[in-house]
């Protein structure tokens, strides 16, 4: 049992690092990785809402595939509703609930999240080489 549990984490590791090379999908994934507090804040209600509606449902009491698909779909719930929500309440009074106070800010961050559901800024990971140089004038 710990055996398969540490062979699935390896795979899971393996299959992200090769999604995070693909163009798109490496792009969404640094998107969601930035607004990793956004989901750990507004998890679990949604999480906890969707699996009691699937067990009264009848949804995931079953063996298999049923299993799987339940725990992905509350996953997928806990994941896109923080961020929905997140992004209906930028702007207005609400939004600091999805906010690092700004003593916990580490001073290379923004006070206000990155836009969710926008184009993401990837100038820290847009190169696989590692940091670029910058040409410096000769004096």
């Amino acid at each position: 049992s710990l055996l398969l549990g540490t062979a699935g984490a390896a795979a899971l590791i393996a299959i992200a690092v090769w999604l995070s090379r693909l163009p798109h999908i490496g792009r969404f994934l640094a998107s969601l990785g930035q607004q990793t507090l956004v989901v750990f804040v507004a998890f679990f209600l949604p999480m906890a809402i969707t699996r009691v509606i699937l067990v009264k449902l009848g949804i995931g009491a079953g063996d298999g595939w049923i299993i799987g698909f339940a725990s992905l779909l509350i996953t997928a719930i806990a994941v896109i509703t923080p961020l929905l929500m997140a992004h209906l309440v930028q702007g207005t009074w609400f939004a600091f609930l999805f906010q690092r106070p700004r003593f916990g800010l580490l001073g290379f961050e923004r006070p206000l999240a990155a836009p969710i559901l926008s184009e993401v800024s990837l100038q820290a990971h847009s190169s696989r080489e590692g940091p670029r140089e910058t040409a410096q004038p000769k004096a």
